[in-house]
């Protein structure tokens, strides 16, 4: 992910995120590739209309590990957001 951040420099990234997870890992993962911490985005659970809102902000969906090709997927697609 770092590399295609650092490719495009206008890219940002949005993560929906759980509570207490570790967003300095991220962070500093990303840095290594020249990605500053104000291009990465954290989200926290929403409620379901809110969170399918949040794909009015994305341009492409990547459907990561754990959830990958299910529910993210077909929310995206849903949304008219490609994956």
């Amino acid at each position: 992910m770092g590399r295609v951040l650092a490719a495009v420099p206008n890219s940002r990234l949005i993560l929906l995120t759980l509570p207490a997870v570790p967003e300095t890992r991220v962070i500093n993962a990303l840095a290594k590739h020249a990605v500053a911490a104000n291009r990465i985005t954290f989200i926290e659970r929403l409620p379901r209309r809110d969170y399918l809102l949040t794909y009015q902000q994305v341009d492409i969906a990547i459907d990561s590990v754990p959830y990958t090709g299910h529910t993210t997927t077909l929310d995206a697609l849903w949304m008219a957001t490609p994956v």
